[in-house]
């Protein structure tokens, strides 16, 4: 009885280490975005400028992340994970006393470095799950990061009339001290490390880069995530600037798509224990292509009512939530003795590919739902195509292994 309920306090804790990492990775970027205006005024700056920490935070991320794989194989993920968390509760701590401008971006970049771990989140997965447990958990990760950059604006708004825009921050380092805690407790690493040097974390990389699999899937879940980033950094300019929403209402709009993601887990779960990745892949990416049809009379003008375009997108995001984990699961099994290595690899890869087609869609053209049915249609027939590549080249080295053999 003792062994069983260990085992139970177990899961419960590496349960809430996922979530609490999750969480901690929509709150720099989304809690923040509605105390914009009121950080121009501290700052005694505009918007336009206040607007550039978020790309700041994201290039130093991003490229942060690179470093991390390699050091979370070599020394272990738990350590790195620490040490992370204390580098970012710094830097929260530091954007809260800044007194001018270039010492908040100073603390952004501090904090960036710091939430770059948040990328190991696959790497655990990876780790403390075996087949099925792993692709569910990948669902109930994708599912939860969805509801909390959704329900991000309101949380941000209900901070910023509270305690000001202060308050971002110290919500990120109240999380970020409880995942600390966590991890110390809860977290046991079960892949041995490599004590090699960077060279062969250079190779490695190479490698992945090379690798059709690898790079095939990880670009299936940038496709598949970009549809909805896109979509939520372009809301605003949809739903408030184009359809003269309030903020509220657009924050509640946001919850409706946050419970979207709650029902696409569910039914991705669901489906996960009857059939395996590539089924969860094709009907996914169908879905995703549906929501584009569904899209089309909004796009076009047909209709301004906001669930012209609310509609097909919780759609979109059933069909992200069945794809994203799937495609996941198939990319990180390639390199699996160097998961943390291949788990901000490809998690750079979905930042880029997602960051670049949001600008396209926010930018280019003067219709964003045209631009997101497009953004819908295309991510449905790419992604088709590079699982057709997959599989003829998984057939192909199966054939040569049978003639060698």
């Amino acid at each position: 009885m003792t062994r069983i309920s260990g085992l139970q306090a177990k899961k419960v804790l590496m349960l809430m280490l996922i979530t609490g990492l999750v969480l901690l990775g929509a709150i720099p970027l989304d809690v923040i975005l509605p105390s914009f205006p009121h950080l121009a005024r501290h700052f005694h700056t505009n918007i336009q400028t206040v607007t550039y920490a978020i790309s700041v935070f994201t290039i130093s991320f991003a490229l942060s992340q690179l470093l991390v794989g390699p050091l979370s194989d070599r020394i272990g993920i738990k350590k790195v994970i620490v040490g992370s968390l204390v580098i970012a509760i710094i830097g929260g701590w530091i954007a809260t006393i800044s007194t001018n401008y270039a010492t908040f971006l100073f603390a952004r970049i501090i904090q960036a470095l710091g939430c770059s771990c948040f990328a190991l989140t696959q790497a655990i997965l990876q780790d403390e799950y075996k087949d099925g447990a792993r692709v569910k958990m990948r669902i109930y990760a994708t599912t939860s990061s969805g509801v909390f950059i959704s329900c991000a604006p309101l949380m941000g708004s209900y901070l910023q009339e509270t305690v000001g825009w202060q308050g971002s921050f110290w919500f990120f380092n109240a999380i970020a001290i409880v995942v600390l805690v966590l991890t110390v407790v809860s977290y046991r690493e079960m892949t041995a490390r490599s004590r090699r040097g960077a060279g062969f974390y250079l190779s490695t990389y190479s490698q992945m880069l090379r690798d059709r699999k690898f790079m095939g899937y990880w670009m299936i879940t940038a496709l598949a995530f970009s549809c909805h980033f896109a979509f939520i950094i372009a809301s605003p300019l949809i739903f408030i600037n184009g359809m003269h929403m309030s903020l509220r209402s657009y924050s509640l709009t946001l919850l409706t798509y946050g419970a979207a993601y709650v029902s696409g887990g569910l039914v991705a779960t669901r489906l996960a224990k009857k059939t395996d990745t590539q089924v969860l892949l094709r009907v996914g990416t169908t879905i995703i292509g549906f929501a584009g049809i569904l899209l089309i009379p909004g796009a076009i003008g047909l209709s301004q009512s906001p669930y012209s375009v609310l509609v097909p997108m919780l759609f979109a995001i059933v069909g992200t939530t069945m794809t994203v984990p799937a495609a996941t699961t198939e990319a990180m099994s390639v390199f699996g003795k160097t998961a943390g290595t291949a788990s901000s690899a490809g998690n750079l890869i979905r930042i880029l590919v997602g960051g670049l087609i949001s600008t396209i869609v926010s930018t280019v053209g003067k219709s964003i739902p045209l631009n997101i049915t497009f953004l819908l249609f295309f991510s449905c027939v790419a992604n088709f195509g590079i699982l057709q590549i997959i599989r003829r080249r998984t057939a192909n080295v199966a054939t040569l292994e049978l003639t060698e053999n």
